[in-house]
């Protein structure tokens, strides 16, 4: 891309002012637009138009797939935090079993269902948590 954006004829990057001189690179890459624009004043060769579209197509993919790996982790850290939070509700729901050992059948019941309900909710955050890293 380097022999593409090479400067022929003086010129200034309009997104920063910086003025260009024959033989020097255009860096950064102007726009497709501007590398037009350049092509047609006779600054940029023909080669500069091709050039910036390839790489504007190339920092786009890029664009997509941060953005997919961006989702990708911020799910991953949900899945984690469903983890961590069913294993609490299993501590809470087990010190309740413990502490219910001495109460009434309806207590002990009770507190069996909501172990067995946050044993549930650890093994669906775990199939979760598994399927997206895999």
């Amino acid at each position: 891309m380097t022999k593409a954006l090479t400067v022929i004829a003086e010129c200034v990057d309009i997104r920063s002012g910086k003025r260009y001189q024959p033989g020097q690179v255009f860096d950064p890459a102007p726009t497709p637009d501007q590398a037009s624009r350049l092509v047609a004043a006779g600054c940029l060769p023909k080669e500069a138009v091709a050039a910036t579209e390839k790489a504007d197509e190339a920092a786009e993919k890029k664009k997509a797939d941060d953005a997919k790996a961006a989702e990708k982790a911020a799910k991953i850290l949900a899945a984690q935090q469903k983890v961590a939070a069913a294993k609490a509700d299993i501590e809470t729901a087990e010190a309740s079993v413990a502490a219910a050992a001495d109460k009434d059948a309806d207590e002990k019941k009770a507190a069996a269902d909501s172990l067995s309900a946050a044993k549930e909710r650890l093994s669906t955050a775990e199939a979760e948590l598994a399927k997206l890293t895999k």
